[in-house]
């Protein structure tokens, strides 16, 4: 039998234990963008215009980054913490 964090596919099941903004969350795919990380903290926010989202994100082992809307989805890995924020556009 396999480990589930080990298997291929999303099937919806959780795969992975992440923090977006001090929450606990379940994420059930390998990475995400920054799309999918600004939905998940700001679920009903608007989106788009002067709204601009600060996203940067840090691996268990000291591991950092950021994401922008147009940079390459982040590998996703248990206990990671992702830091979402608006940042109004000036």
């Amino acid at each position: 039998m396999s480990n589930e964090k080990d298997r291929p596919d999303d099937h919806g099941k959780p795969d992975f234990q992440i923090v977006v903004n001090g929450v606990s969350e379940e994420w059930p795919h390998k990475n995400m963008n920054y799309e999918q990380a600004v939905k998940l903290a700001f679920p009903s926010a608007p989106h788009g215009g002067d709204i601009r989202y600060n996203v940067s994100w840090t691996k268990p082992d000291g591991q950092e980054g950021s994401l922008r809307p147009s940079s390459r989805p982040v590998d996703v890995v248990n206990e990671m913490i992702f830091d979402v924020r608006n940042t109004d556009k000036s």
